[in-house]
């Protein structure tokens, strides 16, 4: 298909990409021109540190860029592009999902502190909850005041939609390659705020840049976390006042 520089996709792909009509077409067209190249890149990428996830990151930015603009001006590259972005998401989302770990109790109190729609034990010892996750470093603070608590890798909402045999519709989930720092739920983020500004320590330290800050319930791009029996006992057995 011919390109069109003012068609509106490609008026909408550049201003989402903060670059101009022209400097969008030549830019992708010039990635189709080197697609050899970009199958060699994405081939010999490894993902090994934080530091090859962070540059292997920009280089899925820019497929999944490529992906929009192939399918939009519907090129006969599209597959290409789509299976390249498939095999580079395949390996962050190997690396992700690995990363800083946590299991056991200290990823039941995780859930716990970010289980949606906030259930909670009214005497739970929040100062000893607090400190178990900073020792196991999965608990920080954005830029904005809010806190996140990390290491669970979990599927996100798609904003496709599946009907089940009882005709109810529900959302489908999938995978995803970030790095994920899940939001702690109301109730939590007020107890975190007073331990924070009451100066204890250990402080909450800040949210590194190359966590992806995601949301909990039922939405597109959210996970769902809730507190089951296991989350439960261990609460119960270890974290009362």
């Amino acid at each position: 298909m011919e390109v069109g520089v003012d068609s509106f996709v490609n008026r909408m792909g550049a201003h989402m990409t903060g670059m101009d009509k022209e400097e969008y077409v030549k830019f992708h067209e010039g990635a189709i021109t080197n697609l050899e190249e970009l199958k060699d890149m994405v081939a010999r990428t490894k993902v090994k540190n934080i530091d090859d996830y962070q540059m292997a990151m920009k280089l899925k930015s820019a497929l999944s860029s490529l992906f929009c603009y192939t399918f939009n001006n519907e090129k006969e590259e599209f597959d290409q592009v789509a299976d390249l972005e498939q095999e580079l998401g395949i390996k962050l989302a190997k690396f992700a999902r690995g990363f800083a770990r946590i299991k056991g109790e200290t990823a039941h109190i995780v859930k716990y502190i970010c289980n949606q729609p906030g259930w909670k034990y009214s005497r739970d010892d929040t100062t000893k909850i607090i400190k178990e996750l900073l020792a196991n470093n999965c608990l920080f603070k954005n830029k904005h005041g809010s806190f996140y608590a990390t290491g669970l890798h979990l599927a996100v909402g798609d904003n496709v939609f599946g009907v089940s045999s009882s005709g109810k519709e529900y959302r489908r989930y999938v995978k995803t390659c970030a790095i994920q720092a899940f939001s702690c739920n109301s109730h939590w983020q007020s107890v975190l705020e007073t331990y924070d500004k009451s100066g204890t320590f250990p402080r909450i330290p800040d949210l590194p840049d190359y966590y992806y800050e995601t949301g909990v319930g039922d939405h597109k791009h959210s996970a769902r976390i809730y507190c089951g029996w296991k989350e439960k006992q261990t609460i119960l057995s270890k974290y009362m006042l």
